[in-house]
């Protein structure tokens, strides 16, 4: 399950902090998974001190398919 992947510089980092407009601002505690198109962090929500997974998607470079 290991993973030789270099952290993105694009996208947010452990130990940072990711501000949303309408829910306020969260501290990212943990890497779960990362993919393609993804990564997915363990973050705690500053103002509630509830934790939360997050899901940030990659914007530069990423194209998906439609099938129909």
């Amino acid at each position: 399950m290991g993973s030789n992947r270099q952290p993105d510089p694009m996208m947010p980092q452990v130990g940072g902090s990711i501000t949303h407009p309408e829910h306020g601002e969260f501290k990212i505690l943990k890497s779960l998974a990362s993919g393609p198109f993804s990564d997915v962090f363990k973050v705690l929500h500053i103002q509630g001190n509830e934790r939360y997974a997050m899901k940030c998607e990659k914007e530069e470079g990423n194209i998906r398919y439609k099938y129909i």
